[in-house]
């Protein structure tokens, strides 16, 4: 299996040369899962002869991995790895079936539920107050937003639409600086912006050094997109440290959802603006935040519809 998967890995690395619709991130996470489960010296099944790979040893493997309470989701994608490697096995006429084929990756019944706790506004505005200004239009930006990281770092000029006040999300970059879609059909989206947000961004393109249509609203010194994890490290940690709060950078999306939900916008208007792929997604992460009274309104009509006669 050891050698399956080296040989895969050789294939996959030809297809990232190539361009085979295969991106060096996606090289990367793979390599990572065969690494580091797949073949894993403690527990995986490296050592195995293909021929003595079955289901059963798969399965095994699956709930070892599950054991180490790794999410259901990237169990899944470590066995998606397993079954590609495999695939390419019998592509080659070295296997005859795909054993992974029948191993099911199923979590308990709430564990996809994420609910989520925002940051308090009072953290949010240790940051903006005593970051520098390069920092705070960034943060307030995500925070007012909701866009991901990547998203706000793709974005250009041509996607801000101060007529409309809109911002388009058209885009995303990954890791390595390359650009695509954003996650999901559901990430292409219109977002409202605020007059405040608008005349900040203003500013801001007034201050660029690059700003036409096609520049990048968030660039680094040489107008290329951002490496987000060293503005992490560089920028956002250090500003953190010094104000003694810790919030990640997906934190201020959170935030920027929560505030929507407590000015009264509506599930459906959160998926969209948010770009969730579905409405169960919003509410499986944000629905406990709906708590403006709605709810009870909603039960007390059902009350005085069903039991208010009987009552009298």
């Amino acid at each position: 299996v050891t050698q399956l998967c080296g040989r895969y890995l050789e294939y996959c690395e030809g297809r990232v040369r190539r361009d085979e619709r295969m991106t060096r991130k996606h090289l990367t996470v793979m390599r990572g899962h065969i690494v580091n489960w797949i073949v894993n010296d403690s527990f995986g099944v490296g050592h195995l002869k293909l021929n003595d790979l079955t289901a059963r040893t798969i399965g095994m493997l699956r709930d070892t991995i599950r054991d180490r309470s790794v999410s259901v989701p990237t169990t899944r994608k470590i066995m998606q790895t397993l079954h590609a490697a495999l695939e390419y096995a019998i592509a080659q006429d070295w296997l005859a079936t795909n054993a992974a084929a029948s191993v099911k990756v199923i979590g308990s019944r709430d564990e996809k539920s994420k609910r989520v706790t925002p940051p308090s506004k009072k953290d949010l505005q240790r940051i903006l107050y005593e970051g520098g200004h390069d920092l705070r239009v960034k943060v307030t930006f995500a925070s007012a937003t909701g866009l991901r990281a990547g998203e706000q770092w793709a974005l250009r000029w041509l996607d801000i639409n101060f007529d409309a006040g809109e911002i388009h999300v058209r885009r995303r970059v990954d890791a390595y600086g390359e650009e695509g879609p954003p996650k999901s059909a559901a990430g292409i989206r219109d977002l409202p912006m605020s007059d405040y947000i608008a005349q900040m961004l203003r500013e801001w393109k007034m201050a660029s050094r690059l700003s036409g249509e096609g520049d990048l609203v968030f660039q680094n010194k040489t107008g290329h997109c951002l490496c987000h994890d060293n503005f992490i490290k560089r920028a956002y940690k250090p500003a953190l440290e010094r104000v003694g709060v810790n919030i990640g950078w997906h934190g201020l999306r959170h935030f920027a959802i929560s505030t929507w939900i407590e000015q009264g916008a509506q599930p459906k208007t959160i998926q969209t603006w948010a770009g969730h792929a579905s409405l169960e997604t919003t509410m499986s992460r944000y629905g406990h935040l709906f708590k403006d009274g709605t709810h009870v309104k909603l039960m007390n009509r059902i009350s005085d519809q069903l039991f208010k006669t009987e009552r009298e």
